[in-house]
């Protein structure tokens, strides 16, 4: 190849390569403001892929557009996964000022609540449906079943914990990271370990003479 065909074309490609991502930043925000457009196609799956990879500022728009009820000031990262969902998301129920992590999944087989000011970790999934399948555990010990979460007002959920269907976060409740919430969680209580065991929590307007701090914040002096 001459010197002057090398600089033509790395004058092309200089021109091209800027125009071309313009052009897929446009349309992947066009996309992010109207996943209806991905409907009308009658393919859910290609809407929700775009919750794989839209950033904070786009997720809660997306989700609103597919059906779902998404309050304001809401922070909902990428990727989300959405199982079992049907259009339109009406299972998914948010609130205001909810916090979601990265890499979180909802099962959609039945509702999800999540009241304001709740905050999901990252790696967390929230699970509404249990079926293991067509063996015989299904017709004797374990019967497929279904039913809704409800993430209550202020509650926290730590990194990568698993909460079951049918379960209820309680007001301000903690579940530690990596639990397994097989059953409802009460108020001001924290939910750790698998299966996941409650203690309850100190709450510093709500001093009681049974409770104490989780972890105390004073320590014996060191001997010199």
């Amino acid at each position: 190849m001459r010197p002057f065909q090398r600089a033509i074309i790395r004058t092309l490609a200089l021109w091209a390569l800027p125009t071309l991502a313009r052009v897929g930043f446009a349309a992947a925000r066009l996309l992010y403001q109207h996943p209806d457009l991905l409907l009308r196609s009658g393919n859910l799956e290609q809407a929700l892929l775009l919750l794989s990879i839209a950033g904070p500022d786009y997720t809660p728009s997306i989700l609103r557009g597919l059906g779902a009820s998404v309050g304001s000031h809401c922070i909902i990262h990428s990727p989300l996964t959405l199982h079992n969902a049907a259009h339109p998301l009406a299972h998914l129920i948010i609130g205001d000022d909810v916090h979601i992590g990265r890499g979180v999944l909802i099962d959609l087989s039945d509702h999800v609540y999540i009241e304001p000011t709740v905050t999901v970790s990252m790696r967390t999934q929230i699970l509404t449906h249990m079926n293991v399948g067509r063996g015989p555990l299904s017709s004797s010990f374990y019967p497929p079943k279904t039913g809704p979460v409800r993430l209550l007002r202020g509650s926290y959920i730590g990194a990568g914990a698993i909460i079951l269907a049918g379960v209820t976060i309680g007001p301000t409740a903690v579940v530690g990271a990596g639990a397994v919430v097989t059953r409802d969680v009460p108020a001001d209580t924290v939910a750790v370990g698998v299966p996941a065991r409650f203690v309850p929590m100190w709450h510093p307007h709500r001093p009681s003479a049974n409770s104490q701090p989780l972890l105390s914040t004073h320590f014996p002096r060191r001997q010199l």
